[in-house]
């Protein structure tokens, strides 16, 4: 339902408050109860408050509640523009009163300016950037290799020092260099190929035995000497 505007003198008086003993004209429209709505004015904002049919002389303030349980509350003072806020009321009408009670007050006061720049910004806080990584002690060079696949990397040993390569397992002969070995795979001299374990050596040959002397021929006495 359309209400007919209101004609309101504008003269003097920012606020009701401002007003000091002067009576706040109040005219309700809708189903709220005038006088009950009129006290919780008056003690809100600590004025005396007149409910009044028709003509609203300033300082005015307008309650209309329609069908669709809104409310808009609009206050004309002796100086200045009109405010109004409109407000939903929701279906428990029993929160009405102190819904439009308090929506007044705020419109009398002009408090929404300050509850505005209360407000947080709608730009949304930037989260923090992330902690920087550490900085590559060796720039322009590339990763070492890590060895295949399913490998795990070889230790690092202490610092400036490059790990040593492994070597062979222990007990692994197939790995041992022995001192002296022939780097082109052959043996040490008087061996046999790698391998192969070198030849027994022939026992040493016996000197021959001297040959036993003949027998000396028995002697014979010398021939007799002739006279």
């Amino acid at each position: 339902m359309r209400y007919a505007p209101i004609v309101i003198a504008l003269a003097a008086a920012a606020t009701a408050r401002a007003e000091g003993n002067r009576t706040l004209h109040l005219a309700v429209h809708g189903s709220v109860d005038g006088a009950a709505l009129g006290d919780a004015i008056a003690r809100e904002l600590g004025v005396d408050v007149a409910v009044v049919e028709g003509t609203c002389d300033v300082p005015c303030l307008d309650v209309s509640v329609d069908g669709k349980r809104t409310a808009t509350v609009l206050y004309a003072p002796r100086a200045g523009s009109t405010r109004s806020r409109t407000i939903k009321l929701g279906t428990n009408t029993t929160q009405w009163q102190l819904v439009i009670t308090l929506l007044a007050g705020n419109v009398v006061r002009d408090e929404a300016r300050d509850v505005l720049a209360g407000l947080p910004s709608r730009e949304l806080p930037r989260p923090p950037a992330p902690e920087g990584l550490p900085a590559d002690p060796y720039p322009g060079e590339p990763p070492a290799d890590e060895g295949p696949a399913g490998e795990p990397p070889t230790a690092a040993g202490p610092a400036g020092q490059v790990p040593a390569e492994a070597g062979p397992a222990a007990g692994d002969p197939a790995g041992e260099d022995p001192a002296g070995a022939d780097p082109a795979g052959e043996g040490l001299a008087g061996e046999g190929p790698a391998g192969e374990p070198p030849p027994a050596e022939a026992p040493a040959e016996e000197p021959p035995e001297a040959p036993e002397p003949p027998p000396a021929a028995a002697a014979e006495p010398p021939p007799a000497r002739e006279h």
